[in-house]
């Protein structure tokens, strides 16, 4: 094993993967975005993020003993919040990648990120990406307490606390984890904020491709 050669494994959005949980118990998840491909393809993006190699992924609300779930079985478990992880867990082999399929619409699930533009100049600038949705507003400060959503947190793995999994599958709903990640302009908790950015952007909410809770 010392001597033999470190392989990279390659991976593409639409792509399934497993993860381990304790000793006998999988969990699930689906790479929505690719972010170094999307920008490699041009597409904006706010790039803030302080990972070097982020994917935007999105775990399912199972827990399971079988290593074996197909792709159409997964695509129809119901999701939890997207995030942004590092590649490395599925780079290594960590999280085993277990099928392909196509993204389609309803599958999607973007962070909404927005703030005030980074580095901060002289002349101010806010900035909204939600999917392929980016704006940016020169001359403008974020309206009062909308200033903290950047979302350029990115994590090292798909679960740091797998307890909110577990309660998550137990209740049948995504709410114990929303409760500990309330930062976030998809919850509910900050709809009057979202609609006061949204305004300002020029967007109506019904366009976000995100998933509200």
């Amino acid at each position: 094993m010392l001597g033999s050669k470190f392989q990279k494994r390659t991976y593409r959005a639409g792509d399934f993967f497993r993860f381990p949980l304790g000793r006998r118990e999988f969990g699930y998840g689906r790479i929505l975005q690719d972010v170094r491909a999307w920008k490699k393809a041009k597409k904006p993006f706010w790039d803030v993020l302080q990972g070097t190699r982020p994917l935007l992924v999105v775990p399912y609300r199972i827990i399971t003993r079988d290593p074996d779930l197909a792709p159409e079985q997964l695509r129809d478990l119901p999701q939890m919040p997207s995030f942004y992880m590092e590649d490395f867990h599925l780079e290594v082999g960590d999280y085993p990648l277990v099928g392909h399929l196509p993204l389609v619409e309803e599958e999607m699930d973007h962070p909404i990120r927005y703030g005030r533009a980074v580095p901060w100049t002289e002349k101010p600038k806010v900035v909204f990406q939600c999917g392929e949705i980016f704006r940016e507003l020169e001359g403008a400060e974020p309206p009062p307490y909308c200033d903290r959503f950047r979302g350029w947190g990115v994590r090292g793995d798909i679960f740091r606390t797998p307890d909110l999994l577990e309660k998550s599958v137990s209740l049948n709903s995504n709410e114990p984890y929303c409760k500990e990640h309330l930062d976030d302009l998809r919850s509910r908790a900050y709809r009057p904020e979202l609609e006061t950015i949204c305004r300002q952007m020029g967007i109506s909410i019904e366009q976000l491709p995100a998933k509200l809770w």
